[in-house]
């Protein structure tokens, strides 16, 4: 209902206006996390991706040259979460890579869904492995004072290695989770018509 004339004053809530509908073909309205660069499929992306990838080869690397991992149950577990870690994060890498070569995006709700969950799924189990191992490493040789004839120093630089990792998937599960929402938000409260 409009306001009557000659008032020269219309309260927003007096004027019935239609939301405005994008043209055909244009971008529908995104969320407000569009602008930074370190989201999927972007360079500061692929740097993060990249340090996961080469924090999980250390990790396994310096675990592999102990000879003495396999005959610590947590160990195993850790190197089995590391292993899926290092998949998971090389088959990021691609991706981010593939999307800056070719010019996509990966903003999208199905590529960013994939992404949070992949993340989501290797931030757990690399907790929980590196939490378990680092206790067991922590009670056994430290507490125990078992640590003659066992490479307690190369558990511990692996662990702190993958709590490193374990910062950085964190980071890019959190930037990937505020962009799927931002994304799914904006098309619910503007919907494609």
């Amino acid at each position: 209902m409009a306001a009557p004339l000659g008032t020269g004053v219309v309260h927003p809530l007096q004027v019935d206006v239609p939301a405005p509908v994008p043209p055909v073909g244009e971008a529908q309205p995104q969320g407000r996390i569009n602008g930074l660069p370190v989201l999927a499929g972007m360079p500061l992306s692929l740097a993060l991706r990249s340090v996961q990838l080469a924090a999980a080869v250390a990790a396994l690397a310096v675990l592999v040259s102990a000879a003495e991992f396999p005959t610590v149950l947590s160990l195993r577990y850790f190197f089995g979460a590391t292993i899926w870690q290092l998949a998971w994060c090389f088959f990021a890498l691609i991706v981010d890579s593939c999307a800056l070569a070719k010019g996509c995006s990966l903003q999208n709700i199905p590529a960013l869904l994939t992404l949070v969950l992949g993340d989501l799924l290797t931030v757990c189990l690399l907790h929980a492995a590196t939490g378990m191992s680092e206790g067991v490493i922590v009670y056994v040789y430290k507490d125990l004072h078992l640590c003659a004839g066992h490479p307690c120093g190369r558990f511990q630089i692996v662990l702190v290695v993958a709590f490193f990792s374990y910062f950085f998937l964190v980071t890019t599960f959190f930037l990937s989770s505020w962009a799927l929402a931002s994304r799914w938000f904006a098309g619910i409260l503007h919907p494609i018509q």
